[in-house]
């Protein structure tokens, strides 16, 4: 009987360190929006002449 009321409080602190989905949400957001910048980036910098003398056949 002890033992239980010694466990119900580590379920509960077990519970309470999970995200929430708006925290999940918001890590997710963040991490697609970098992706995405650093995408842009990538596409708005100008070929180099080396990579354009591969490219052509």
């Amino acid at each position: 009987m002890r033992g239980a009321f010694l466990a119900l409080p580590l379920l509960l602190l077990a519970c309470e360190s999970e995200p929430t989905f708006e925290e999940r949400y918001e890590e997710t957001q963040k991490r697609i929006q970098e992706k995405a910048e650093a995408l842009d980036a990538e596409l708005a910098e100008p070929p180099s002449p080396a990579s354009s003398e591969t490219a052509e056949p």
